[in-house]
């Protein structure tokens, strides 16, 4: 009877060392475009593709076009200014944990217009842990 609590006590203590949190890592992660930069933005003309090229990997990506209901600076906005309430802005998952790396994502802007087009990289372990970079890109669109 004795060494079985001693077994117990053991066994628990193993368990609770199984369980330790693992820790999340700092996303890898950048991006650009591939079209023409020149005086710190990036231009295109209006529907046009927008490609932008990752460097880089993370277990979740999210992109803000930057467009008005789409900017990364209002999601965690819930009302103006005059205290009218609003829905924050939301973003576009391009990538998920069991997605596949991806290289590059296109967009296309249908007004010309500069924007702040923002992507959101993110790495989470199953306890809830995150570690996030946010990459933003200024670009520009012509008519």
């Amino acid at each position: 009877m004795k060494y079985s609590k001693y077994l117990i006590l053991i066994m628990v203590s193993v368990l609770f060392a199984a369980c330790q949190k693992d820790e999340v890592v700092q996303p890898a992660f950048d991006a650009g475009s591939e079209i023409p930069f020149w005086d710190s933005h990036y231009y295109a003309q209006k529907n046009s593709d927008v490609k932008f090229l990752f460097d880089g990997d993370a277990d979740f990506i999210t992109f803000f076009s930057g467009e008005t209901g789409k900017e990364y600076k209002f999601k965690d906005r819930t009302s103006l200014a005059n205290g009218t309430a609003i829905a924050p802005d939301k973003g576009t998952n391009i990538k998920g944990f069991a997605d596949n790396k991806i290289d590059a994502y296109s967009y296309k802007y249908t007004a010309a217009g500069s924007y702040v087009a923002t992507f959101v990289a993110t790495n989470r372990t199953v306890y809830g842990t995150t570690k996030t970079v946010v990459v933003n890109i200024p670009v520009t669109i012509t008519p």
